[in-house]
């Protein structure tokens, strides 16, 4: 007989024995530990308890700060939407002039550390051409390696002007800590 962590929830229910069910859904409990994992396990709910897990593995180590928060789970929260300008502005990334008439984002992403409860959002809201609307971070990870490239003058992102960048950002990305209600 296969193992309960083997089975997804319907082979449990096939072999129409209460008592497995019950189990199964115990320990999907103790795979809750914050928010992050219920989202996942709620959008999964059915799978074995084995591939929640390695699920749940694979989603936490996008959303672990090694930089930043280091070791703690941080989920990052961007809204992309485009604004069309009014008057020049510089594109943060490049250092381009955007005319008026023409979009740009306007990146201020919420940084929410669920380790800790504690909410941040950028510092200085940075304005960027919507052609680099695919290298804006949507994951702690991604801001934490943007900020690696920034710190070595990296040409990983051939298309950032880290020079300008940093000009404009200083040294580091830096955060304003917002209260909790």
């Amino acid at each position: 007989m296969n193992s309960i962590y083997n089975l997804s929830l319907e082979q449990i229910k096939s072999k129409n024995i209460d008592k497995l069910i019950e189990e199964y859904n115990y320990n999907l409990n103790l795979l809750k530990k914050n928010r992050l994992c219920k989202r996942i396990i709620s959008n999964n709910y059915g799978l074995s308890i084995i591939e929640l897990e390695e699920l749940l593995e694979i989603e936490e180590m996008k959303h672990n700060s090694q930089y930043y928060f280091p070791g703690d789970t941080v989920l990052l929260y961007s809204r992309n939407y485009e604004q069309k300008t009014k008057k020049n502005i510089t594109c943060n990334f490049s250092g381009a002039i955007i005319r008026p008439g023409s979009f740009y984002i306007n990146y201020r992403p919420l940084i929410d550390n669920i380790s800790t409860g504690e909410v941040y959002v950028l510092k200085n809201t940075l304005k960027v051409d919507k052609s680099y609307s695919y290298i804006l971070p949507t994951t702690i990870q991604e801001l934490e390696n943007l900020t690696y490239n920034l710190l070595s003058d990296s040409e990983e992102y051939e298309t950032i002007d880290f020079s300008h960048l940093r000009q404009v950002v200083g040294e580091d990305f830096s955060f304003q800590k917002l209260k909790r209600r």
